[in-house]
């Protein structure tokens, strides 16, 4: 199911007062755009934001994993096993970032918070960052991690039959474009993926990015996808490919079932929106959740911003919820 705010926008777009602090406090901190610090200023700005999601949660286990990958390298991943009966469920979860900046200590509190509170066990991964490696790198080290975890999940008492995706923002677009290709390449199978704030396409003037893309209510502008957009892909052409843009491919039958968290005052609220719609329309289960007043970053600030906390709560109930069900 979805919701019923599919597709509009609410008529006020105003930050609620905690976020409108928070982005004052960013922009005296010289923060003005990603693309105005360029790649270098980018990387070091998102790595200063990580205190915005608070101290880290105690878990049960943390290892850190080495995952055969391609071009003869292994990838890096951190998993988080929760105090809960095994065969616990597994995430594999990707940082956000533009494909290009940050890694996956930026998301220790979060995905740490998300296992507690689903009882889900969650793999944060490192995949390849662009423009050192375009696209599809960081979309083939997920493939290769999700297939890994298929193979080894009992080595840590996880469920090889409850393999879920998530991430936010190119996170979350690498989430869905990998349900895509699990289920065009004949698995693994997935169960489940939870998908905030993800970005799903290239149309830079429909609704939300005419309202939001002067990037002064939001930390996300128009030129900051546009920007991250040309840092992954290898030509303008490519980004009409599905599993770069998945809200164009023919087809969404098949994929597993989604919760789509939004932030009401973000450039890429539109496309998530209708990818939500088409979800709905190809008989895939679907939640929807828009947090309104929030901008795009506000999952990551959950020290600061309470509605970032709840957010996490209920994608954790969701998770916990869905998780427990043999989906695929």
């Amino acid at each position: 199911m979805t919701i019923s705010e599919t597709s509009e926008l609410r008529p006020n777009g105003q930050l609620t007062a905690g976020a409108e602090t928070l982005l004052a406090q960013l922009r005296s901190n010289g923060f003005e755009s990603y693309s105005g610090l360029g790649l270098d200023g980018a990387r070091a700005a998102i790595r200063g934001m990580i205190a915005l999601a608070g101290p880290p949660e105690p878990i049960s286990r943390v290892e850190k994993v080495a995952i055969p990958g391609a071009a003869r390298r292994d990838l890096h991943g951190q998993l988080y096993i929760p105090d809960a009966p095994s065969p616990l469920p597994v995430m594999v979860y990707m940082h956000g970032g533009g494909w290009a900046i940050g890694d996956y200590t930026l998301v220790d509190p979060i995905v740490r918070a998300l296992a507690n509170r689903s009882g889900c066990a969650i793999l944060s991964l490192d995949y390849r960052l662009a423009p050192e490696n375009k696209y599809p790198a960081a979309l083939e080290d997920v493939y290769d991690t999700i297939k890994w975890t298929a193979k080894n999940a009992h080595r840590w008492g996880l469920d090889s039959e409850r393999i879920a995706v998530g991430g936010d923002s190119s996170g979350g677009n690498l989430a869905a474009a990998v349900t895509l290709l699990c289920r065009d390449r004949g698995g693994p199978a997935l169960s489940f993926q939870l998908l905030v704030y993800p970005a799903l396409d290239h149309l830079y003037q429909n609704k939300s990015f005419q309202r939001f893309g002067n990037g002064l209510l939001s930390a996300l502008s128009r030129e900051d996808v546009t920007w991250f957009h040309q840092l992954y892909s290898n030509t303008p052409k490519e980004l009409d490919l599905p599993y770069l843009s998945p809200l164009r491919a023919a087809s969404l039958v098949g994929v597993p079932p989604a919760l789509l968290v939004q932030a009401e005052i973000d450039p890429l609220f539109q496309e998530g929106a209708e990818y939500a719609d088409r979800l709905a329309a190809a008989g895939v289960p679907v939640e929807r959740k828009i947090l309104p007043g929030m901008f795009h970053g506000f999952w990551r600030a959950a020290g600061v911003l309470e509605e970032a906390r709840n957010a996490l709560d209920d994608a954790a109930k969701w998770m916990r919820r869905v998780g427990n069900r043999t989906l695929c």
